[in-house]
């Protein structure tokens, strides 16, 4: 059922973005344009450039890589004095997934957060700052008439877009590329999610591919969801 009703939910958001998303206009691409980089981040530890070659993975956090929960049930983090703490849990297998995917790929987060919680967090799942280079944040994104974030991959512009996936519980994040995309069903605190673990075989498969793109239209045909009837009897 969880499955279903999660493809049933691409395809509407799919279906909504063909109706009534439009592209971004250039001024309002060029305002959130970034070079990797040059953001201000102590999460890149590195002391070589980034290897073209390399693919680029780019998690979604919030029902992706965690879940916010109630007071009392997940982990407290302390955001700042003015603000309220918050309760947080990981996806089961989030570390050893991090672990062995930093291995083959460059890590990025790309969250509808602020940046003050959303580093609270990466300090959190990345305490040691191994795994996750880069941290791109709410004023990165866009917003679709109905409210909803949209993570328009062009605004990065020194990676291509045949060497970056988007890893994304919210189709309305990947709605503009959509074959960059490898779909995972929103994490809500079950113990025994093993998505990271599936996720990670699938990755690994694509590490050394020529474009991300062909490989993932050939494999999950996320534009063939738009035409699909599931109701046919």
């Amino acid at each position: 059922r969880d499955l279903f009703e999660y493809v049933s939910n691409i395809q509407f958001a799919l279906k909504f973005k063909q109706k009534y998303i439009k592209a971004p206009s250039e001024t309002k691409l060029e305002s959130r344009l970034i070079n990797l980089e040059s953001i201000p981040s102590k999460y890149w530890t590195t002391f070589i450039n980034f290897i073209d070659s390399k693919k680029t993975i780019i998690f979604d956090l919030e029902g992706t890589l965690i879940t916010a929960c109630s007071k009392g049930v997940g982990v407290k983090l302390k955001v700042s004095d003015d603000c309220e703490d918050i309760y947080i849990k990981a996806r089961p297998h989030l570390a050893s997934t991090l672990k062995k995917l930093s291995q083959e790929f460059e890590i990025v987060v790309f969250t509808s957060m602020i940046p003050s919680v959303a580093n609270v967090i990466i300090d959190y799942i990345d305490p040691e700052k191994k795994y996750i280079s880069y941290v791109i944040c709410r004023d990165r994104c866009l917003m679709t008439v109905n409210g909803h974030y949209v993570k328009d991959l062009r605004i990065i512009k020194n990676r291509s877009l045949a060497n970056m996936v988007i890893v994304d519980d919210s189709p309305y994040s990947y709605c503009m590329q959509v074959d960059n995309a490898v779909p995972i069903i929103k994490y809500h605190g079950d113990p025994k999610d093993r998505e990271l673990k599936f996720l990670t075989q699938y990755l690994l498969e694509l590490a050394h591919v020529e474009d991300v793109r062909a490989f993932n239209g050939d494999r999950l045909k996320l534009n063939e969801i738009i035409q699909t009837d599931f109701f046919a009897k």
